[in-house]
Protein backbone atom coordinates (compact mmCIF):
# COMPACT_ATOMS: atom_id res chain seq x y z
CA UNK A 1 0.00 0.00 0.00
CA UNK A 2 2.84 2.44 0.57
CA UNK A 3 4.34 2.10 -2.69
CA UNK A 4 0.29 3.02 -3.97
CA UNK A 5 -0.12 5.85 -1.68
CA UNK A 6 2.73 8.38 -3.35
CA UNK A 7 1.81 8.41 -6.76
CA UNK A 8 -2.14 8.79 -5.51
CA UNK A 9 -1.38 11.24 -3.76
CA UNK A 10 0.97 13.37 -5.67
CA UNK A 11 -1.50 12.39 -8.87
CA UNK A 12 -4.52 13.91 -6.93
CA UNK A 13 -2.60 17.44 -5.52
CA UNK A 14 -1.96 18.14 -9.56
CA UNK A 15 -5.90 19.04 -9.48
CA UNK A 16 -6.56 23.15 -9.52
CA UNK A 17 -9.42 22.16 -7.25
CA UNK A 18 -7.22 20.78 -4.49
CA UNK A 19 -5.52 24.30 -4.48
CA UNK A 20 -8.25 26.07 -4.58
CA UNK A 21 -9.29 24.35 -1.60
CA UNK A 22 -6.26 25.28 0.45
CA UNK A 23 -6.59 29.27 -0.71
CA UNK A 24 -9.58 29.39 1.14
CA UNK A 25 -7.99 28.14 4.16
CA UNK A 26 -6.62 32.04 3.91
CA UNK A 27 -10.11 33.35 5.15
CA UNK A 28 -8.80 34.93 7.93
CA UNK A 29 -6.66 37.42 6.00
CA UNK A 30 -10.22 38.58 4.33
CA UNK A 31 -11.33 39.37 7.66
CA UNK A 32 -8.59 41.75 8.18
CA UNK A 33 -9.11 43.80 5.05
CA UNK A 34 -13.11 43.35 5.80
CA UNK A 35 -12.55 44.95 9.69
CA UNK A 36 -9.57 47.48 8.34
CA UNK A 37 -12.64 48.59 6.13
CA UNK A 38 -14.93 48.37 8.59
CA UNK A 39 -17.05 46.42 6.67
CA UNK A 40 -19.90 44.48 8.12
CA UNK A 41 -18.74 41.20 6.09
CA UNK A 42 -16.95 38.95 8.65
CA UNK A 43 -17.32 41.57 11.54
CA UNK A 44 -15.94 40.56 14.90
CA UNK A 45 -17.25 41.68 18.43
CA UNK A 46 -17.22 40.09 21.70
CA UNK A 47 -16.77 40.35 25.73
CA UNK A 48 -13.38 41.58 26.49
CA UNK A 49 -10.70 39.55 26.80
CA UNK A 50 -12.50 36.35 25.96
CA UNK A 51 -11.34 35.78 22.00
CA UNK A 52 -8.43 33.26 22.45
CA UNK A 53 -6.58 31.76 19.18
CA UNK A 54 -8.06 28.71 19.16
CA UNK A 55 -11.60 30.24 19.26
CA UNK A 56 -11.22 32.77 16.18
CA UNK A 57 -9.40 29.62 14.12
CA UNK A 58 -12.76 27.58 15.73
CA UNK A 59 -15.09 30.38 14.14
CA UNK A 60 -13.62 30.84 10.58
CA UNK A 61 -13.66 26.54 10.49
CA UNK A 62 -17.35 27.32 11.51
CA UNK A 63 -17.55 29.91 8.58
CA UNK A 64 -16.55 28.23 6.23
CA UNK A 65 -18.24 25.20 6.75
CA UNK A 66 -21.77 26.63 6.79
CA UNK A 67 -20.32 28.68 3.25
CA UNK A 68 -20.49 25.10 1.77
CA UNK A 69 -17.86 26.15 -0.95
CA UNK A 70 -14.87 24.07 0.44
CA UNK A 71 -17.12 21.28 0.59
CA UNK A 72 -18.65 21.56 -2.96
CA UNK A 73 -14.77 21.80 -3.97
CA UNK A 74 -13.65 18.16 -2.01
CA UNK A 75 -16.67 16.89 -3.29
CA UNK A 76 -15.68 17.37 -6.88
CA UNK A 77 -12.31 15.90 -6.17
CA UNK A 78 -13.70 13.12 -4.74
CA UNK A 79 -15.71 12.71 -7.94
CA UNK A 80 -12.88 12.82 -10.07
CA UNK A 81 -10.66 10.35 -8.18
CA UNK A 82 -13.99 7.99 -7.77
CA UNK A 83 -16.82 8.36 -10.74
CA UNK A 84 -14.41 9.93 -13.60
CA UNK A 85 -12.17 7.22 -13.10
CA UNK A 86 -14.30 4.14 -13.28
CA UNK A 87 -16.37 5.80 -16.38
CA UNK A 88 -12.86 6.82 -18.21
CA UNK A 89 -11.34 2.62 -17.76
CA UNK A 90 -8.72 4.61 -15.68
CA UNK A 91 -9.75 2.20 -13.22
CA UNK A 92 -8.24 -0.68 -15.71
CA UNK A 93 -4.85 0.64 -14.43
CA UNK A 94 -5.01 -1.27 -11.10
CA UNK A 95 -6.55 -4.42 -12.27
CA UNK A 96 -3.79 -6.45 -10.68
CA UNK A 97 -3.39 -4.16 -7.18
CA UNK A 98 -5.67 -5.20 -4.04
CA UNK A 99 -9.49 -3.17 -3.97
CA UNK A 100 -8.93 -2.87 -0.38
CA UNK A 101 -5.80 -0.96 -0.49
CA UNK A 102 -7.05 1.11 -3.75
CA UNK A 103 -10.10 2.28 -2.13
CA UNK A 104 -7.95 3.00 1.48
CA UNK A 105 -5.22 4.57 -0.61
CA UNK A 106 -7.75 6.99 -2.10
CA UNK A 107 -9.90 7.67 1.17
CA UNK A 108 -6.24 8.76 2.78
CA UNK A 109 -5.11 11.04 0.19
CA UNK A 110 -8.40 12.98 0.59
CA UNK A 111 -8.33 12.56 3.92
CA UNK A 112 -4.61 14.53 4.05
CA UNK A 113 -5.39 16.78 1.76
CA UNK A 114 -8.33 17.83 3.91
CA UNK A 115 -5.96 17.71 6.99
CA UNK A 116 -4.09 20.28 5.05
CA UNK A 117 -6.69 22.41 4.48
CA UNK A 118 -7.85 22.46 8.11
CA UNK A 119 -4.24 23.20 8.97
CA UNK A 120 -3.48 26.04 6.54
CA UNK A 121 -6.61 27.61 8.14
CA UNK A 122 -5.07 27.21 11.62
CA UNK A 123 -1.90 28.84 11.11
CA UNK A 124 -3.26 31.62 9.00
CA UNK A 125 -5.97 32.02 11.81
CA UNK A 126 -3.28 31.82 14.42
CA UNK A 127 -1.43 34.52 11.80
CA UNK A 128 -4.23 36.46 11.82
CA UNK A 129 -4.93 36.95 15.57
CA UNK A 130 -1.81 37.54 16.93
CA UNK A 131 -1.30 40.30 14.17
CA UNK A 132 -4.05 41.66 13.63
CA UNK A 133 -7.07 40.34 16.68
CA UNK A 134 -5.31 41.16 19.12
CA UNK A 135 -4.91 44.47 18.66
CA UNK A 136 -9.07 44.70 19.77
CA UNK A 137 -10.07 44.64 23.47
CA UNK A 138 -11.90 41.25 22.72
CA UNK A 139 -9.20 39.44 22.23
CA UNK A 140 -7.44 37.23 25.34
CA UNK A 141 -4.27 37.64 23.42
CA UNK A 142 -3.48 33.94 24.09
CA UNK A 143 -3.82 31.03 21.67
CA UNK A 144 -5.70 28.23 24.43
CA UNK A 145 -9.07 29.97 25.67
CA UNK A 146 -9.85 30.60 29.01
CA UNK A 147 -10.46 27.61 31.21
CA UNK A 148 -14.18 28.44 31.75
CA UNK A 149 -14.48 28.68 28.18
CA UNK A 150 -12.23 25.41 26.69
CA UNK A 151 -14.79 23.27 27.04
CA UNK A 152 -17.20 25.50 24.86
CA UNK A 153 -14.39 25.58 22.19
CA UNK A 154 -12.82 22.50 21.64
CA UNK A 155 -15.80 20.38 21.70
CA UNK A 156 -17.99 21.56 19.07
CA UNK A 157 -14.48 21.82 16.80
CA UNK A 158 -14.38 17.99 17.24
CA UNK A 159 -17.85 16.98 16.47
CA UNK A 160 -17.84 19.28 13.50
CA UNK A 161 -14.35 17.54 12.26
CA UNK A 162 -16.82 14.33 12.76
CA UNK A 163 -19.47 15.37 10.07
CA UNK A 164 -16.70 16.43 7.76
CA UNK A 165 -15.01 13.04 7.82
CA UNK A 166 -18.61 11.70 6.91
CA UNK A 167 -19.46 14.11 4.36
CA UNK A 168 -16.18 12.66 2.52
CA UNK A 169 -17.34 8.90 3.10
CA UNK A 170 -21.22 10.26 2.25
CA UNK A 171 -19.57 11.83 -1.12
CA UNK A 172 -17.03 8.89 -1.42
CA UNK A 173 -20.59 6.38 -1.56
CA UNK A 174 -22.68 8.94 -3.84
CA UNK A 175 -19.74 9.15 -6.09
CA UNK A 176 -19.08 5.36 -7.28
CA UNK A 177 -23.37 5.79 -8.03
CA UNK A 178 -23.81 8.86 -9.62
CA UNK A 179 -21.96 11.71 -12.03
CA UNK A 180 -20.59 14.74 -10.30
CA UNK A 181 -23.89 17.33 -10.39
CA UNK A 182 -25.67 14.88 -8.71
CA UNK A 183 -22.75 13.64 -6.47
CA UNK A 184 -22.48 17.35 -5.09
CA UNK A 185 -26.54 17.92 -4.70
CA UNK A 186 -26.66 14.85 -2.68
CA UNK A 187 -23.72 16.41 0.03
CA UNK A 188 -25.37 19.66 -0.40
CA UNK A 189 -28.41 17.83 0.65
CA UNK A 190 -26.46 15.61 3.51
CA UNK A 191 -25.17 19.05 4.44
CA UNK A 192 -27.93 20.95 5.17
CA UNK A 193 -29.34 17.70 7.09
CA UNK A 194 -26.95 17.98 9.49
CA UNK A 195 -26.95 21.98 9.91
CA UNK A 196 -30.46 21.83 10.67
CA UNK A 197 -30.74 18.43 12.72
CA UNK A 198 -29.08 19.68 15.38
CA UNK A 199 -32.15 22.51 15.64
CA UNK A 200 -34.74 19.58 15.63
CA UNK A 201 -35.52 16.97 19.03
CA UNK A 202 -36.84 14.41 16.69
CA UNK A 203 -33.15 14.03 14.92
CA UNK A 204 -30.38 15.41 16.90
CA UNK A 205 -29.70 12.37 19.31
CA UNK A 206 -28.64 10.90 15.75
CA UNK A 207 -26.40 13.66 14.63
CA UNK A 208 -22.72 13.89 16.10
CA UNK A 209 -23.19 18.12 16.58
CA UNK A 210 -26.41 17.15 18.14
CA UNK A 211 -24.96 17.27 21.66
CA UNK A 212 -23.26 20.70 21.77
CA UNK A 213 -25.78 22.45 23.37
CA UNK A 214 -25.70 19.48 26.24
CA UNK A 215 -21.93 20.43 27.55
CA UNK A 216 -23.35 22.38 30.17
CA UNK A 217 -25.24 19.55 31.85
CA UNK A 218 -23.52 16.15 30.15
CA UNK A 219 -20.05 17.54 30.45
CA UNK A 220 -17.35 17.34 27.30
CA UNK A 221 -15.91 14.52 28.33
CA UNK A 222 -19.53 12.92 27.69
CA UNK A 223 -20.58 14.70 25.05
CA UNK A 224 -17.15 13.67 23.12
CA UNK A 225 -18.02 9.94 23.72
CA UNK A 226 -21.34 9.98 22.60
CA UNK A 227 -20.85 11.89 19.55
CA UNK A 228 -17.51 9.56 18.49
CA UNK A 229 -19.73 6.85 18.96
CA UNK A 230 -22.59 7.92 16.69
CA UNK A 231 -19.47 9.14 14.11
CA UNK A 232 -18.06 5.48 14.56
CA UNK A 233 -21.28 4.09 13.67
CA UNK A 234 -21.76 6.03 10.96
CA UNK A 235 -18.50 5.91 9.88
CA UNK A 236 -18.35 1.91 9.71
CA UNK A 237 -21.89 1.68 7.82
CA UNK A 238 -20.75 4.04 5.19
CA UNK A 239 -16.99 2.73 4.59
CA UNK A 240 -18.17 -0.95 4.71
CA UNK A 241 -20.65 -0.06 1.91
CA UNK A 242 -18.43 1.96 0.14
CA UNK A 243 -15.66 -1.00 -0.01
CA UNK A 244 -18.40 -3.58 -0.59
CA UNK A 245 -19.21 -1.49 -3.62
CA UNK A 246 -15.81 -0.42 -5.24
CA UNK A 247 -14.92 -4.41 -4.87
CA UNK A 248 -18.26 -5.08 -6.95
CA UNK A 249 -16.98 -2.74 -10.11
CA UNK A 250 -16.13 -4.67 -12.97
CA UNK A 251 -13.01 -3.59 -15.18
Amino acid sequence: MNFLFKPVFLNTIRMKSVWLMWVLGLLPFINVIAMSINSNFLKMSGEKGTLSGFEYFSMNLGILHNMLLPTIILTFIISKIFYDELNSGIIFMYKDINRTHILFTKWLSIFIIHLIYIFILFVSSTIVYFLFINNYDFSSGTLIPLPKYIALAFTPTITLFFIEILTINFAILLSLNFPTGYTILGVLLFMIFTTIGPMLDSVKYFIPTGYDDKIGTLGSVTVLLISLSIFTIYFIITYIYISYKYKKIEY
